[in-house]
């Protein structure tokens, strides 16, 4: 049985890539309302992505060579990460020629090569990159106080605003760095747990939203420098804080909620990569029948449509891929009884 902070982490995961599919959706004649929501999103999301990650990683890493580590973490992101990217390359270029339909972000055939060191078959792909980075850096860092030396190595990296390439991720890497290692920090420290345990989730929600608004509105008017990324930095932190506490409100009640989030949880990467697509498909439909009719649907009915079949979509390819890795396995283990009888 999963324990309690692990259920909240599934939680939060699960509301974390709810947060994303629903910012990647943003049309230019939206409400205001929805652009300054979006732009809350915009705030932590991603952020909490990586502190997910981080804490995740660190609560359930297990002793291997560096080599054996890489190729487990290649094989998990970096290969759906060019699968992903010829597939979506591949509709863009054959939506473009074939139906002459308008594509955002359109891509030439250059981009199966620009894939390599950038995520040209659409910028979301960004954070598989980055992690894989991420991952290759820290198991030099996990013994004895190494740990401490990344977290303020990384923590002054992301203040100090100093440019860096988009090649290879770099620049996300750099601006996401220090959120991994913090998530790491919070699964390896037993004191900042059992802190966290003793303050009431509804206090922590109302001085996290407090310190949002004010930090948010700040690093809006700030010019850049280290003043502003300290703001932004303040920013996520307060988002990533008002969602792990919600998270564990929602994990200690139970009920159909969290039970809900926990499975989304499980689809969350398959989510991630395939969203966009599904939302690409969700949107043509709505353009096409916005055309047929020379009427629109209201924004929210449109909105949601859009939303849920980016979710729903990658939730089917996931308990496809499921059943089928169940199917391969009975199978395996059929012939394996079988010549074990011969």
């Amino acid at each position: 049985m999963m324990s309690k902070r692990f259920v909240s982490v599934d939680v939060a995961r699960a509301v974390c890539i709810l947060l994303v599919v629903t910012g990647h959706y943003e049309p230019a004649d939206c409400p205001s309302w929805y652009g300054v929501m979006n732009r809350v999103i915009y705030g932590f999301h991603m952020p909490l992505f990586m502190f997910v990650s981080g804490y995740v990683y660190w609560a359930t890493r297990q002793p291997a060579r560096y080599a054996d580590f890489v190729r487990k973490k290649f094989n998990r992101l970096m290969i759906p990460y060019f699968l992903v990217s010829v597939l979506i390359i591949s509709i863009k270029l054959i939506t473009e020629s074939g139906r002459g339909l308008h594509v955002e972000n359109p891509v030439s055939r250059t981009a199966f090569f620009e894939m390599c060191y950038l995520p040209s078959a659409g910028y979301f792909l960004w954070f598989v990159y980055a992690l894989f980075l991420i991952f290759l850096t820290m198991p030099f860092f996990r013994p004895g106080n190494r740990l401490y030396l990344l977290f303020v190595a990384s923590l002054v990296w992301l203040l100090i605003p100093v440019r860096v390439t988009e090649w290879f991720c770099m620049a996300e890497y750099k601006n996401h760095l220090f959120y991994f290692v913090a998530g790491c920090m919070a699964g390896r420290e037993e004191w900042i747990r059992r802190t966290a345990g003793k303050i009431r989730p509804a206090a922590a929600m109302a001085v996290c939203a407090g310190i949002y608004v004010l930090t948010f509105e700040l690093s809006a008017h700030h010019p850049e420098g280290i003043a502003r990324a300290t703001l932004r930095m303040c920013t996520a932190l307060a988002g990533i804080t008002f969602i792990l506490y919600l998270s564990r409100m929602v994990a200690a009640k139970g009920g159909v909620v969290r039970r809900f989030l926990i499975w989304l949880s499980a689809a969350s990467y398959t989510i991630y990569l395939f969203h966009t697509t599904f939302e690409g498909f969700a949107k043509a439909m709505l353009s096409y029948m916005k055309t047929a009719s020379n009427t629109g649907f209201p924004f929210l009915i449109g909105a949601a449509f859009v939303i849920l079949t980016g979710i729903a979509g990658p939730v089917v390819l996931y308990q496809l891929s499921v059943k089928l890795k169940e199917r391969i396995k009975r199978t395996g283990e059929s012939r394996r009884i079988a010549k074990s009888e011969d």
